[in-house]
């Protein structure tokens, strides 16, 4: 059974923005030209070496749209 967290207390931001879950690093926050991004970090060295890099950033409010698609 999984540990259901509804008020943020497993939750924590290192002092380099990296958010970690239940002592889980889930990603990091990095923040550009005002927009808040998401970086992930890939540890499959064949998709990052396709990618031509082990991070993947994302935009916070592109990922908030796609998990709500209608708050658009």
């Amino acid at each position: 059974m999984p540990t259901i967290d509804t008020n943020g207390k497993t939750v924590k931001i290192t002092d380099d923005n990296l958010i970690r879950v239940a002592g889980i690093g889930v990603f990091r926050r990095i923040q550009r030209e005002g927009v808040m991004y998401l970086q992930f970090m890939d540890t499959d060295r064949y998709r990052a070496k396709c990618r031509g890099s082990k991070f993947v950033e994302i935009p916070l409010h592109i990922l908030v749209e796609k998990i709500n698609p209608a708050q658009k």
